[in-house]
């Protein structure tokens, strides 16, 4: 490979620049831009540039842009005459010439000079992602590609592809024998993972976009379960029904006498053949096998009862095995020949039944392919994969001709970024339109230019595919350049990596993959002082067996791996303390002090991020997660949930313990204690989320959890957390995500609970909240240590990279080379590289060669495993610390391999190295580092690799430096403030009156008036205090009255469907019982209630329009209002100024006031209750809902209606037991205020107005007893106050009646 200079290289034809990390690849691309522009007179609309992501477009378009300024500028430089040196200064050179070659060519054409006119147009450049380039070239070329002109671009595919799978799991098991199904989705066959899930994250996700990929082995040649085929399984089910039903009358007969023989002296091996096994285990399984079948009978789902692991040794050939002596002889009795008989059996079976479900496979893999063409060419739907495939299948179609033609002539260049990350459907594309046609004499000035890095290919679980870049290097023949100066790193750090990748001769493992040293720039001076701490370019803090003996109190041996959990927190925790020792020292960069934010902690699982989290915060570290951490994933989602649930079901203790536990509470285990289900406390809460639960009903969630969250002050409350700012990050981003899904969908509130709970559980269901919407967001971006994967960390760096879990085991989960030739273990379709014909293969398992490819898939992912290695330790500008230790994996890590130099020179494979490096003791592992400190340091780099003990030694918690701000000056307000002003309801008046504890700041609760759902001395339960002998009759309610749920869900569903149905029209039957049943099934659900309480709400409905209000002078009914005279819902503000002196409205001047009322009037027994209200003067404004107001003709009417439960019984809802519970739960303080509404609403709106003539009084109908059916009157509370009380309130709440009249 030739060493690039980029202001020389040919522009013309196929070229690949190889750009190890940190060489300079992004300003070698904007360079080849700039010369295109000038050199070939090119627009920036004339060349294309390709990257991967929409941030590295975005990012890419803005650093070709400043290169256009650049060269610009230094033109402008050059024609005033600016000096520089030439010598010094080859970029100033380089974009000098550039320009005069622009300033020429424009003066000799007479045209704009190419630059200023890039410029001006670059708005039109062509940097895309791939998908976008794709998808414009499609849509701009619908004609020659043979797109449909409506096709929609599905952003969310992964709903549609996991529901098409378990449409085709059901499609291709269809009609297969019941005996085959329940062995291949029960029994032994479950290793084929032939199930919806298993076949969407295997087969479908790994498909891809590559429809011609190969599939190994070949199609069994079977045909669908019809004919003779499926004759043959039955017979071979038979078969093993029959020889299993023998087996077990056999057993029954003889087999005690089978075990004596075995327990007898005999020649079998002691150790498989264990006394204690055969009687406490073999026995019992081979006696519940044998019950099994006899239980099962003659059906054929016998032949799938899984065979205990004991049966094979009790074969004739599996006894032959058993012995130990040499001349022994195998245990003899006819029974064993049964057990042969059903091995044989089930063996021939198994063959039969895998050779079906490799046929399975290929169905679906075949079905789903059509499927996909029939989703484009039907529904006209695509996916982004599918943007490929079908510009590939343009290309290659009968207009594929034209169409390159046109991409030609649109783009005569095409410079491909981050090509390491292509696969072979995106370079077919590239390689048809650019390749073949650079290669072409007749074809003009043309080019093709990758540019990548092998070393960083890290997406293979992407699609990507590091063989195509490969290939592509072997097009591009001797047109294949490197960049061999590193111009981000320390040299001390460049030369470790170095020493770390040279000392394997193919340090990726495979051979085309090479790494070449890169040199530090020559200018490289060091801008990091660690004043006095070690300032190696690679530190290792090495964690010894026995310090951590000392630190867990734990016996290790010198050669037994420590534990796992001990490497995520005591070295996680050795290494924040080592962050804390650096912020400390005074190090600087480039004469700053070092923060939080030049740190950047990678690893490449999200567990070890989170401990990685916790060791820093435990000792005060800032730091922000900026990985693809799911806030789902956290501990505020379910304790959101906790929350929510509580607004639903708000009358149940246990719920609303658990919203109390949650952080944004803060209620400690101990206080948590003294919520009883009777207690005041619990009270209060209950009767709070109530309050939230209806102002989600009737406003909407995020008006419930707004306020919430300011009266409960739960902002400030997590602030004061450690990590106050994630968690608050992340309750902000969840009640985004709950808006979005409300706004959008509308859901009830149980299903927007459900929603969340979904999302929680499965990673699949959180499509519904937005692609990658739910991504962990930053807490903040100030002074914090980042947390970073290693597939994210890559394109970025930072100046100090701690790498803390290098030593954990990176070879994933799968079948193993052994456990694939065994069938011991599931066998997934894996992929693998044919080495003849070089392709991306998928095998589909159940042949011989399956193993072997197991074996290449590992071999693969192990050098994928080696590059993200090489992406972790080149993040890093300055230092790269890493931590160490005998760790369980430690032995079969990527930097173990790579490190092992006595391996290399021994010639070891990878799996023997492993298993001596699992030998090696404290001392082995630090002689591999000092190799590589000494070779490093034999290159001539004294500042390269230092190996420390990590500490364990406690640590106090860091504190950030005080900031040197000047103390702020100001000056005092000048202006007097007056009362405060506040707006309150009846709901919250109550609820401060009757508090027990102090009321959370914040704004006080609006929305309608509550139902009761709790007694004011606390206690939980809304029954009457003696019922009497009422108690022992079973229930009299109509329609089972005292069955409906209680609390204020059912509050609210019935206040909502009373007021969207016209009472008149149901009382004259005019509405259709299915239409209202539909609407009582969908406010059911909207309020989280069973829709098996649908006829209760129709009874309520019903009863609320037919059933008379007073008998006398004659009876009523609200459904005899006329048309318009009837109005739902009446929202209310009183205005209540207040009187300086404290005489306004107060519980004293109310009760005072009440005091003159009749004897025997509610409004008397209630004044003493009022006194103890405690409420404080109100001043501003007192909001409510009315729930009706009707005008009969004569007089005007208030209507509440009451949910609570009072009892079982008729007699619990009539005369005077509906009075306590009028005063018990503040209802008459209710309808005086509503009362004094309608009569200053009626005294302005009414000419001629009078209270006694105009106003008929209040009417509140406990819905529970309220039916035509019952006695007259249950169910209703009747009372019109006197008009010098409602004077009186008026005057209290400073309305001047005579300054208005």
């Amino acid at each position: 490979m030739k060493p690039l200079l980029p202001w020389n290289m040919p522009l013309q034809g196929t070229s690949l620049i190889e750009a190890s990390a940190g060489t300079g690849k992004t300003y070698t691309l904007t360079t080849l831009y700039l010369r295109l522009l000038v050199e070939q007179d090119l627009a920036p609309a004339d060349i294309l540039v390709v990257t991967y992501t929409t941030a590295a477009t975005a990012e890419l378009r803005e650093r070709v842009r400043g290169r256009i300024q650049q060269a610009i500028e230094a033109g402008e430089r050059s024609v005033a005459g600016t000096p520089h040196e030439e010598d010094g200064n080859e970029e100033e050179t380089q974009l000098r010439a550039l320009a005069e070659m622009s300033r020429r060519r424009s003066t000799e054409t007479g045209k704009p000079d190419r630059l200023k006119s890039a410029l001006q147009s670059f708005d039109e450049a062509a940097i895309f992602t791939i998908h976008g380039f794709c998808q414009r070239t499609l849509q701009e070329n619908a004609f020659e590609s043979g797109l449909a002109f409506d096709a929609e671009l599905v952003k969310q595919s992964e709903p549609i592809e996991r529901t098409l799978a378990h449409d085709l799991f059901c499609r291709v098991i269809a009609g297969e024998s019941p005996a085959f199904v329940e062995w291949l989705l029960e029994g032994k066959g479950r290793r084929w993972q032939f199930e919806p899930g298993a076949l969407y994250g295997d087969l479908l996700r790994s498909l891809g976009a590559d429809e011609t990929m190969p599939v190994v082995p070949g199609r069994p040649s079977l045909d669908a379960p019809t004919g003779d085929e499926a004759s043959a399984l039955t017979g071979q089910v038979a078969r093993v029904v029959g020889c299993l039903r023998k087996w077990a009358g056999v057993w029954r007969e003889s087999g005690d006498r089978v075990i004596s023989v075995l327990l007898g002296p005999n020649d079998l091996n002691g150790n498989k053949y264990r006394t204690k096994s055969i009687e406490t285990k073999w026995r019992p399984e081979l006696d519940a096998l044998a019950a099994a079948i006899k239980e099962r009978g003659e059906d054929e789902s016998v032949a799938s009862l899984p065979l205990p692991d004991c049966f094979e040794k009790l074969t004739n050939a599996g006894l032959a095995a058993g012995i130990t002596k040499k001349d022994g002889e195998p245990p003899a009795d006819s029974a064993f020949a049964a057990f042969d008989d059903v091995s044989a059996a089930v063996s021939d079976l198994a063959r039969d039944f895998d050779e079906r479900a490799l046929w399975l496979r290929h169905q679906f893999v075949d079905f789903a392919r059509d499927e996909a063409a029939r989703r484009r060419s039907e529904r006209h739907q695509l996916f982004f994969d599918d943007l490929l495939s079908e510009l590939r299948r343009g290309l290659e179609g009968e207009r594929g001709e034209q169409l390159r033609q046109l991409l030609r002539a649109r783009y005569r260049f095409a410079l491909i970024d981050e090509f390491q990350d292509t696969d072979p459907v995106q370079y077919d594309v590239f390689r048809q339109v650019w390749h073949e046609a650079a290669s072409a004499p007749d074809e003009g000035a043309r080019g093709l230019v990758l540019i990548g890095d092998p070393k960083q290919a890290i997406y293979s679980f992407r699609g990507a595919d590091v063989f195509t870049y490969l290939s592509a290097r072997a097009d591009a023949g001797e047109a294949a350049y490197g960049l061999g100066t590193n111009y981000r790193s320390d040299p001390g750090l460049i030369e470790s990596i170095n020493g770390i990748f040279a000392a394997r001769p193919e340090a990726f493992q495979l051979e085309e993959i090479e790494f070449d040293p890169v040199a530090p720039r020559a200018e490289a001076i060091a801008s990091f002082d660690s004043a006095g701490r070690p300032s190696a370019g690679l530190r290792v803090l090495f964690a010894d067996r026995e310090q951590m003996s000392e630190a867990t109190d734990e016996s290790l041996s010198e050669t037994s791996a420590m534990a796992v959990r001990y490497g995520r927190t005591r070295l996680m925790h050795a290494m924040a303390s080592d962050v804390v020792r650096l912020l400390e020292s005074g190090a600087t960069i480039d004469g700053r002090s070092v923060d939080p934010s030049d740190i950047a902690v990678l690893c490449r699982r999200k567990i070890e991020l989170k401990h990685a989290r916790l060791a820093l915060e435990a000792v005060g570290i800032p730091c922000v997660d900026r990985g693809d951490a799911d806030v789902f994933e956290s501990r505020e989602a379910w304790e959101l949930a906790c929350v929510l649930r509580a607004m639903l079901r708000s009358g149940d203790p246990g719920t609303l313990r658990s919203a109390l536990a949650s952080g944004a509470h803060g209620i400690s285990a101990s206080a948590l204690a003294l919520y009883r289900d009777d207690s005041r406390e619990l009270g209060d809460t209950s009767e709070r989320f109530a309050e939230y639960g209806r102002l989600w009903s009737q406003h909407g969630f995020s008006r419930a959890f707004e306020t919430w969250r300011r009266r409960e002050g739960v902002t400030a409350r997590l602030l004061g957390y450690r990590d106050g700012e994630r968690r608050l990050t992340n309750w902000l981003h969840l009640a985004e995500l709950l808006q979005y899904v409300a706004s959008e969908r509308s859901p009830s509130r149980a299903g927007l609970v459900s929603a969340l709970e979904r999302a929680i559980a499965s990673e699949t269901a959180r499509a519904v909240f937005g692609s990658e919407a739910s991504l962990l967001r930053l807490e903040r971006d100030d002074e914090a240590v980042s947390l970073v994967t290693l597939h994210r960390s890559k394109g970025l760096e930072y100046p100090i990279v701690i790498l803390p879990s290098l030593w954990e085991d990176a070879s994933g989960r799968g079948p193993t080379e052994s456990s694939a030739a065994k069938g011991e273990t599931r066998n997934p379709p894996i992929r693998f590289h044919d080495a003849a014909s070089g392709r991306r293969t998928m095998d589909l398992s159940g042949h011989d060669a399956y193993a072997d490819h197991v074996a290449q898939g590992r071999d693969e992912a192990f050098s994928e495993q080696l590059r993200l290695l090489y992406v972790g330790l080149t993040r890093a500008r300055h230092q790269c610390i890493v931590g160490w230790g005998a760790f369980k994996g430690a032995h079969e890590s990527p930097l173990a391999w790579l490190l092992d130099q006595s391996a290399v020179t021994e010639g070891l494979d990878r799996k023997k190295a492993a298993e001596r490096r699992k030998k090696w003791t404290d001392g082995d592992w630090r002689g591999m580092w000092g190799d590589l400190a000494a070779r490093v340091e034999a290159s001539g780099c004294a500042n390269g690799v230092s190996v420390e003990d990590a500490s364990f030694d406690p640590i106090n918690r860091w504190e950030p430096p005080a900031l040197d701000t000047p103390e702020l000056d100001y000056q005092a307000p000048q202006r007097r403030l007056g009362a405060s002003i506040r707006t309150t309801s009846f709901s919250a008046l109550t609820r401060e009156g009757h508090r027990t504890t102090p009321l959370a700041s914040g704004p006080e609760i609006e929305g309608r008036d509550l139902d009761a759902n709790i007694n004011r001395d606390g206690a939980m339960s809304f029954e009457p205090e003696e019922q009497g002998a009422t108690e022992e009759a079973p229930p009299d309610l109509a329609a089972e009255m005292d069955a409906f749920p209680r609390g204020a869900e059912a509050g609210t569903l019935l206040h909502d469907v009373l007021e969207r149905v016209d009472l008149a029209d149901v009382a004259a039957g005019r509405v259709p019982e299915e239409v209202l049943r539909k609407a009582a099934v969908d406010r059911l659900a909207r309020n989280g209630l069973d829709d098996g309480y649908a006829d209760q709400v129709l009874h309520v409905v019903n009863s609320v329009a037919r059933t008379p209000l007073r008998s006398t002078p004659t009876p009523f009914c609200l459904g005899d209002v006329k048309p318009g005279q009837f109005r739902p819902e009446i929202e209310f503000t009183l205005v209540t100024p207040g009187d300086e002196s404290g005489s306004g409205f107060n519980p004293n001047a109310l009760a005072d006031l009440l005091m003159q009322a009749p004897d025997g009037s509610p409004l008397r027994d209630y004044a003493e209750r009022a006194r103890g209200l405690g409420f404080s003067q109100l001043t501003g404004f007192l909001r409510g809902f009315v729930d009706a107001v009707f005008f009969n003709g004569e007089q005007y009417f208030l209507v509440d209606y009451k949910s609570n439960h009072l009892g079982n019984h008729q007699a619990d809802y009539r005369g005077d037991a509906l009075v306590k519970p009028m005063i018990g739960h503040d209802y008459v303080l209710q309808y005086l205020l509503y009362a004094v509404a309608l009569d200053r609403h009626l005294r302005e709106r009414l000419e001629g107005y009078d209270y006694d003539v105009h106003f008929g009084g209040a009417y509140y109908l406990f819905l529970r007893g309220f039916a035509e059916s019952h006695e007259e009157g249950c169910g209703v509370f009747f009372d019109r106050p006197p008009r010098e009380i409602i004077e009186g309130m008026s005057a209290l709440m400073g309305f001047d009646r005579e300054s208005r009249s």
